[in-house]
């Protein structure tokens, strides 16, 4: 009888003591990770937002970068990267180029500035204003309402940031627009003087050593608009080859083709 009391309590620790080590083994078994309270899933939807559209835009996707953007600011339009969307949409329309696209960019840019004149990026917002102009600027004999826009959009960043780091890059291409518009106003006093208006002629040359001191030809404007009531337009320019001569080269890198 004895005995099998013993054997009866030998078992029963045997059994406690399995049934603590289960215990054990089940309390201190590592605690999953809820992915869904992580740090990046606490993230505020319009970051989500914001960072899938530079995704997007990024990898090329620019206008499903520019609808996630524009989701952003019409459903959190007190967003902390409202501005930062909103310049975001006029860079990708930027880059993507073409005559709609940068209309579409200048739009945004100037847009941007209006209601974030006193951001830092107010100055690159201008800028780009002015280089998207100065992207489609064509040749002296034609259109040249984007080469006078250009003139004009870099002049007001100068004026507005002299001091901005991008000032110098703004002069030269300034300089650049108005040798194409000096070129074109020159080209037109040559066509006034082969018509036989040698009145027009001369304003046309007096109003580029006016307005464009810095013209490659400047000199010689000057000068056959001197001589021009005595010796006629070729006698000056030695048959108007000056006007003629040489292509001076856009912004852009296109060649100014020679008129004639």
């Amino acid at each position: 009888m004895a005995g099998k009391s013993l054997a009866l309590c030998v078992l029963g620790a045997l059994f406690l003591l399995g049934a603590t080590t289960s215990n054990a083994q089940i309390f201190h078994k590592k605690k999953r990770v809820n992915k869904s309270t992580s740090v990046d899933n606490n993230a505020q939807p319009d970051k989500i937002l914001y960072d899938k559209a530079i995704v997007d835009i990024k990898h090329g996707r620019q206008e499903v970068g520019r609808l996630n953007m524009q989701t952003l600011i019409n459903t959190y339009p007190d967003s902390e990267y409202l501005a930062k969307a909103k310049l975001a949409i006029a860079d990708s329309y930027y880059k993507e180029g073409g005559t709609s696209n940068l209309a579409l960019a200048i739009s945004g840019y100037k847009d941007f500035e209006v209601f974030f004149p006193f951001l830092p990026e107010a100055t690159f917002a201008q800028m780009q204003v002015a280089m998207a102009h100065y992207r489609q600027m064509d040749k002296p004999d034609r259109d040249r309402s984007h080469a006078i826009a250009a003139e004009e959009e870099f002049q007001t960043f100068l004026q507005k940031y002299p001091n901005d780091p991008l000032a110098p890059q703004a002069q030269q291409h300034l300089r650049e627009v108005q040798e194409v518009l000096a070129e074109g106003e020159y080209r037109i006093g040559y066509y006034y003087y082969v018509k036989g208006d040698k009145r027009a002629a001369a304003a046309r040359l007096l109003a580029v050593t006016n307005r464009y001191p810095l013209y490659s030809k400047s000199d010689q404007a000057s000068a056959n608009e001197t001589c021009l009531g005595s010796n006629g337009f070729a006698g000056c320019c030695a048959g108007g080859s000056a006007a003629r001569a040489g292509g001076a080269k856009t912004g852009n890198g296109k060649i100014i083709a020679e008129s004639g």
